[in-house]
């Protein structure tokens, strides 16, 4: 994948859902009326503007650890599941 020509930008490598390689950037740039502004985007798509003026960016952020911690408390249920055996 190719820079997105961002002022600040930062890559991690992961893989969606189907187990294929997709970069998840994030960075700095300006958006169209000129402001600063920080954005996230997924592989080649879209990016979405990451500010704290009410547009719900914040809650993205807060969303995606709660997501995280909702897979960790789903995979513990799984194992102790796994663990007693068939009912």
């Amino acid at each position: 994948m190719a820079s997105r020509g961002w002022q600040r930008e930062r890559v991690v490598w992961t893989v969606d859902t189907t187990g294929t390689q997709v970069a998840v950037t994030t960075g700095v740039t300006t958006d169209q009326n000129g402001r600063l502004v920080g954005v996230l985007a997924i592989g080649d798509g879209p990016s979405a503007v990451l500010d704290r003026q009410g547009n719900g960016s914040v809650q993205v952020s807060v969303n995606a650890l709660q997501t995280l911690l909702d897979v960790e408390e789903l995979q513990a249920l799984a194992e102790r599941a796994h663990r007693r055996g068939p009912r």
